[in-house]
């Protein structure tokens, strides 16, 4: 058996997003059909999506409430949203009707969500966006602007942001497609272009 050294540990299902619709199932069956030599003691999901509410209005009102909490949204913008879609009442009230968010709702969010800065890396808000030059074409790309402080550093007296490179994203395709990772991982150069 393939870890059979973790045979006699403790078993928990573990999953996100998603996994708020199979975690709990797998989980039910394994605890209604025990497997021999499984000690199945319970299951975890986190963020998960569980209901159709998911697919709109919880990644809105967390997105929202992420950028807003981050100063990233404006208190106004985010306050309206809030109140319009009765985010207030998402947690407590599963009553109510969050699939089907009412158009003024979706003008809210719209507008909120409008006022995050571009470019953005929404995976590390807190981090700097790429400056390079060439990251954008040319250096007078309105976006380059988007973090002018951390430009004003840079150009000014050197500053380095440490570890993090925010122009990874660019770099990873051009390391990926060097000879030497090429034959690494037996694979063929193919031309292709992507389009933003």
């Amino acid at each position: 058996r393939v870890f059979s050294s973790y045979a006699k540990n403790p078993f928990f299902v573990t999953g996100e997003s998603y996994g708020g619709h199979y975690v709990p199932n797998l989980s039910e069956k394994l605890l209604d059909s025990p497997l021999p030599g499984v000690d199945m003691r319970g299951f975890l999901i986190g963020n998960p999506g569980i209901n159709s509410d998911w697919y709109y209005n919880v990644d809105e009102y967390a997105f929202v409430t992420f950028m807003w909490s981050h100063g990233l949204i404006p208190a106004k913008e985010y306050i309206r949203a809030k109140d319009t879609c009765n985010w207030d009442r998402f947690f407590e009230n599963c009553t109510m009707d969050f699939t089907h968010p009412s158009p003024a709702c979706l003008d809210a969010t719209t507008a909120a969500v409008q006022k995050v800065p571009r470019p953005l890396d929404l995976y590390s808000v807190l981090e700097p966006t790429c400056q390079e030059e060439d990251h954008y074409g040319h250096a007078d790309h309105p976006d380059i602007f988007h973090v002018p402080f951390v430009r004003h550093l840079r150009d000014k007296f050197g500053f380095d942001v440490g570890g993090y490179n925010p122009c990874i994203s660019r770099l990873t395709g051009e390391y990926v497609n060097t000879d030497a990772v090429l034959e690494a991982i037996h694979a063929k150069r193919h031309s292709h272009s992507h389009s933003s």
